[in-house]
């Protein structure tokens, strides 16, 4: 993925990757700061004042483009393709006073929309990232080639995925099926309780990740839908010995 162009009522602006693009409603008090004392790039959605509650970030994080809510009250939706949305519940005044860091999404698909809402108002941002190069030029998976992708792949895979990819490769890995069932990759709520997760856009936030490091090391096709790519990286996980490599590498079963 490469920069990130936003497009919000026919206003469109591209944030390199690396900086980052706040969004909500421009503060200017007498200290002279603007967005509520956000430093980088700042996008106004409107002159009222309770606009402020729903104001959030798009942030380069994880390698991957990412929302995180910063509004005191109004959570966002992401919506991505093919999938239910998700909401980024507001950053409230207690869990900043207890230290607590906003809800963070990590969002691998190259386009996304981010949504908030005040009372009967609603806004909506369209974004869209540069496809990575894997997702344009076709991967032969078969062959001694894949053995090494499969190494790479691994190498590139933090403990923290690989602890929630293991637990989602459960069925693939053990065998563990209903009779004539194809496995299944675990679905959110089982790898957060598994894992003992806070909230289930950790592992939502760790898959995604992991699609964007099957795709980028040639694992992945471009083909596989957004509905299958759970599956799909479980069972390509196990096919190519990603797995493996991870657990020698981590020293951790699960």
């Amino acid at each position: 993925m490469g920069d990130l162009r936003v497009n919000f009522e026919g206003r469109a602006s591209t944030i390199p990757t690396g900086e980052s693009l706040g969004f909500g409603r421009t503060n200017l008090d007498r200290g002279g700061t603007v967005g509520w004392g956000y430093d980088g790039r700042f996008l106004e959605l409107g002159s009222d004042p309770s606009i402020h509650r729903v104001w959030g970030e798009l942030v380069w994080r994880h390698e991957l483009w990412c929302v995180r809510a910063l509004g005191r009250s109004n959570p966002l939706t992401v919506l991505l393709p093919a999938s239910p949305p998700i909401e980024l519940r507001a950053h409230t005044d207690d869990e900043r006073r207890d230290g607590a860091p906003p809800e963070l999404l990590a969002v691998a698909q190259p386009c996304f929309n981010v949504r908030c809402s005040v009372g009967d108002r609603s806004f909506e941002l369209s974004c869209s990232s540069e496809p990575s190069r894997w997702d344009r030029v076709p991967t032969e998976l078969s062959g001694a080639s894949t053995i090494e992708i499969g190494t790479q792949v691994a190498e590139t895979i933090t403990e923290a995925e690989y602890r929630v990819l293991r637990v989602m490769a459960r069925e693939f890995i053990d065998g563990r099926r209903s009779p004539g069932s194809a496995p299944r990759s675990l679905a959110y709520s089982r790898i957060r309780l598994a894992l003992d997760l806070q909230t289930e856009r950790q592992a939502i936030s760790a898959v995604e990740r992991l699609v964007r490091r099957f795709r980028d090391g040639g694992l992945l096709a471009a083909s596989v839908g957004a509905a299958e790519q759970r599956d799909a990286v479980c069972e390509l996980a196990v096919r190519h010995g990603v797995i493996d490599r991870l657990d020698r590498k981590y020293a951790v079963r699960l």
